[in-house]
């Protein structure tokens, strides 16, 4: 029992790792293609697998890293770039950032470049440019691959997403 749990969980693992990989030369073009539009954005991953490809891909362009790697004081020197203007990207973990404010105040445009299994997680994590102080409409690029993990991973989400609802909020109209 707990093996064939535990061997579901690793495939599930390299699945999910494999669609990163797999779209991320796709996500970081389309990110690429905002910025040089004039847009600042906040892209938000999870493996750093996938972060080296988007590294690579980012090549000339001013960005910064928010991760679980930095030091506090890189977290923080890269989010002052961000909000003063010194780069028009950062690159944030899902579930780094706790408690990270005064993105809301420059940008208003994300890209959920990997998915997390909890809605609450990316809801979090978009709340960190959609809160109090917030002056414009929010934009938020979901992107999802029609193959590997994202359709699966996309159709739970939404059902965590109905159910938890219902339960926390039974008033609201999902």
């Amino acid at each position: 029992g707990f093996d064939k749990l535990r061997a579901s969980q690793e495939f599930n693992n390299k699945l999910r790792l494999a669609t990163g990989l797999a779209k991320a030369p796709f996500v970081a073009e389309f990110v690429r293609m905002l910025v040089e539009s004039g847009e600042k954005v906040v892209l938000f991953g999870w493996h750093h697998a996938v972060y080296d490809i988007w590294k690579a891909k980012f090549q000339g362009l001013p960005f910064r890293m928010y991760t679980g790697t930095e030091s506090i004081a890189q977290k923080e020197s890269a989010k002052m770039d961000f909000i003063s203007g010194k780069t028009q990207l950062l690159v944030l973990s899902l579930r780094s950032g706790v408690g990270v404010d005064g993105l809301q105040g420059c940008s208003s445009l994300c890209v959920v470049g990997e998915l997390d299994w909890s809605p609450g997680v990316q809801e979090q994590a978009i709340g960190r440019v959609w809160r109090d102080g917030q002056t414009k409409p929010v934009t938020v690029y979901y992107m999802l691959s029609e193959e590997g993990s994202d359709p699966y991973m996309a159709e739970v989400l939404d059902l965590k997403t109905l159910q938890s609802t219902g339960v926390c909020d039974p008033q609201r109209n999902v």
